[in-house]
């Protein structure tokens, strides 16, 4: 989670909140990325999305926590439905 300084006092209990509901979702991304693909290589979306849907997220929860791990630079968006796990 990232602060700005345009982020608000009363923003922030909701910022939490949306995080911590995002942290399972984001494991498993992270998860699966990393078993996958584990040099960084980019990795069609249509390959792991279903699996996460199987395990009942929704479409939004999955575009939701894909574009929160692309703000925290722990995944970048390959171009062409895919995405790169970014390794450090």
């Amino acid at each position: 989670m990232t602060f700005s300084p345009d982020t608000r006092i009363a923003d922030v209990p909701r910022l939490f909140y949306l995080c911590w509901m995002l942290k399972p979702i984001t494991e498993e991304i992270i998860s699966q990325l990393q078993t996958r693909v584990p040099n960084g290589d980019p990795i069609d979306l249509l390959l792991i999305g279903p699996d996460l849907v199987a395990q009942g997220y929704t479409q939004d929860e999955i575009v939701f926590a894909l574009e929160n791990l692309a703000r925290q630079k722990q995944i970048e968006f390959a171009g062409g439905n895919r995405v790169r796990l970014i390794v450090k």
